[in-house]
């Protein structure tokens, strides 16, 4: 079985019972499981980016939640979704992406992703937003709402 990752931004939509995304999210996640083809997961560098926004203030475009309440909602989705931890014994390292594919800046969080996913054999990414993801590892991305093919 194949396994496809839920991005960051999917998994804050999954977590917002008011968001106007959730539908889709949902409906897009049935789609990938269905027939039991693939299935979902969540990569650790996802999780780390999960508790900045739960944690982060509002006014600061996060949801401002106590640590107990980001934890209990983190624990809500690995119980839910498989986890692939990072590996620091796998090869590429995420350094080895961002300075094989060039990235930098914020793109250096794709390469930890990226890395991740390469190290437990995942070449399928769920996002929400549009925003182009740099092409690397063979990382196939899917975006919510799109048709699958």
């Amino acid at each position: 079985m194949s396994h496809s990752v839920l991005d960051t931004c999917v998994l804050l939509e999954l977590l917002q019972s008011d968001s106007p995304f959730r539908q889709q999210v949902h409906k897009t996640v049935e789609q990938v499981e269905s027939g039991g083809k693939a299935a979902c997961c969540i990569a650790e560098p996802c999780l780390a980016e999960v508790w900045n926004v739960l944690t982060r203030p509002p006014i600061m475009n996060g949801f401002g939640y106590a640590s107990h309440k980001a934890r209990n909602l983190i624990d809500a989705l690995v119980d839910q979704y498989p986890l692939l931890e990072m590996r620091h014994d796998h090869t590429p390292s995420w350094l080895d992406v961002a300075s094989g594919y060039g990235l930098t800046g914020q793109h250096v969080r794709h390469a930890r992703l990226v890395s991740t996913m390469m190290a437990h054999g995942v070449s399928q990414l769920i996002r929400v937003s549009d925003e182009e993801f740099p092409e690397i590892g063979g990382i196939r991305v899917l975006q919510v709402g799109m048709a699958l093919v």
